[in-house]
């Protein structure tokens, strides 16, 4: 993952030279290592990255902050806009939008180069999750609409489109 997020921080404006960069990109790998660091509070994470290059947690926030308002204000803007949030700009929102594009990006490609026979398999097995799931909500309204005696126009309407999709 850090090769790709790499690219994309060169891509979209960040210049490499920055030591919001490297911060960055030991986030990510952070994250990657352990879901644990995508649910911290992102001063324990500046607190993590300070430790590993010697600084404080202030200097880590404030060098990821100017290189993400380098990328806005002087990178590709469409680019900017793919891999981040042009909405929310807080240094948090901007790591874990980052985070989650990019290995959204890595998921897709995983796929689509799986042999033709893993991805069927692979979607079977999303379908037969999915009608499974349909079939427990079928259940759960039947079961609902038991104990409070009545049913509704709602309920039937969920139940022939549960029905159609999951073929029962």
């Amino acid at each position: 993952m850090r090769e790709r997020v790499q690219e994309i921080l060169m891509e979209i404006g960040i210049p490499a030279n920055l030591k919001g960069f490297k911060y960055i990109l030991d986030i990510m790998e952070l994250f990657e290592e352990d879901e644990a660091w995508r649910n911290a509070k992102m001063m324990i994470v500046y607190e993590k990255v300070a430790r590993m290059n010697k600084t404080n947690y202030c200097r880590v926030e404030k060098s990821i902050r100017y290189a993400f308002s380098n990328a806005v204000t002087y990178g590709d803007l469409a680019l900017v806009e793919k891999y981040l949030s042009v909405v929310n700009v807080t240094n948090g929102n901007l790591l874990h939008t980052l985070y989650a594009r990019v290995s959204e990006e890595q998921r897709e490609e995983k796929k689509a180069n799986l042999p033709e026979r893993d991805r069927v398999k692979q979607n079977t097995y999303e379908k037969e999750v999915n009608t499974f799931f349909i079939k427990i909500m079928c259940e759960l309204m039947d079961f609902r609409n038991k104990c409070i005696g009545e049913e509704d126009h709602l309920y039937e309407s969920m139940k022939e489109t549960f029905g159609k999709v999951a073929g029962f």
